[in-house]
């Protein structure tokens, strides 16, 4: 498998280090990027490896906690109509 150049590793973040910080497994991660929930990665090498920014890892913070914090509205919402 093809791993990133060792300059990319101080300015990237590899797709394993993503999930890490976002408690994602890689699948969860490839279902979100192809479905467009997640924006695609920062860059990637002609190899396929995809590399992800700090300023990408926030914007996909902020994107996750938002759609849960959405899921979790929609759940009390639909326990309070209930009688």
């Amino acid at each position: 498998m093809p791993k990133p150049k060792l300059r990319d590793r101080y300015q990237f973040f590899t797709s394993t280090q993503v999930c890490e910080a976002l408690g994602l497994s890689i699948e969860q991660l490839d279902r979100r990027l192809a479905q467009h929930i997640l924006p695609q990665p920062t860059r990637v090498t002609r190899h396929g490896v995809r590399l992800f920014d700090k300023t990408w890892l926030e914007m996909a913070r902020d994107i996750i906690e938002g759609s849960f914090e959405g899921q979790r509205q929609t759940a009390k919402a639909s326990q309070e109509s209930m009688p």
